[in-house]
């Protein structure tokens, strides 16, 4: 049916303070028509991984302003953010900051590309990585 069943589909990689590539998929919720509706919305969040080695990841990475398919570069992504939470220890928070990149490029069926690196920690632990993904049916 029309608005359900859609995800992203993708592969994750990431280094520096947690390292592994992997599979993910994520589903969007039935009010998203299509793929492409997701590209003429005026923001855009990245579809980025929420368990990744035993840990819980909670993203913040998305552009405010969003002009259709296209690269957009860390001005546009504003702060990208990732807190780590690992059972029975304190979630860690890796932050964009000085020296930190991002770049972000959407298609216009809502696939694309995140790459990011130097976000720090509060002890200055750094974390990079990539992701690749494609929207479509649920498989």
């Amino acid at each position: 049916t029309v608005g359900a069943g859609l995800s992203a589909t993708g592969d994750a990689s990431f280094g520096g303070a947690l390292e592994v590539t992997m599979p993910f998929e994520l589903q969007y919720p039935a009010s998203v028509t299509s793929c492409a509706s997701l590209v003429a919305a005026p923001s855009f969040v990245v579809p980025l991984p929420g368990l990744v080695d035993g840990a819980t990841l909670a993203w913040q990475a998305g552009t405010a302003r969003l002009d259709g398919a296209g690269t957009y570069p860390l001005a546009d992504l504003g702060t990208v953010e990732v807190t780590v939470v690992r059972e029975g220890a304190e979630p860690v928070v890796y932050t964009s900051g000085p020296g930190t990149t991002a770049e972000l490029r959407v298609d216009a069926e809502a696939g694309g590309t995140f790459t990011f690196a130097g976000l720090l920690d509060p002890s200055g632990a750094e974390l990079h990585g990539t992701s690749t993904w494609t929207c479509g049916p649920d498989a």
